[in-house]
C-alpha cells in the first residue's frame, strides 16, 4: 500500500502538497496537482487515514 510518502516522492512534491491535493485544503499549482493524482492514478493501493486516527493512533503503515 502506497503511503502519502510514497506518492510525494513518485510525484515530486512535498508531503504537504500531497495532503492539501487530496483534502483541497489549499490550492496547488496545476502541474503539481496534476503529478500528483497521476501517482495516486498508478500506485497499486492508496489510503488516507481518517480524521481522527493519526492523534488517536489508529493509523497503521503496512510495508
Amino acid at each position: 500500500m502506497a503511503t502519502i510518502k510514497d506518492i510525494a516522492r513518485k510525484a515530486g512534491v512535498s508531503v504537504a502538497t500531497v495532503s492539501h491535493v487530496i483534502h483541497n485544503t489549499r490550492r496547488a499549482h496545476e502541474d503539481k496537482r496534476r503529478r500528483v493524482l497521476e501517482a495516486i492514478r498508478n500506485s497499486t493501493a492508496f489510503r488516507t487515514p481518517r480524521r481522527g486516527d493519526c492523534a488517536s493512533g489508529k493509523a497503521t503503515q503496512s510495508s
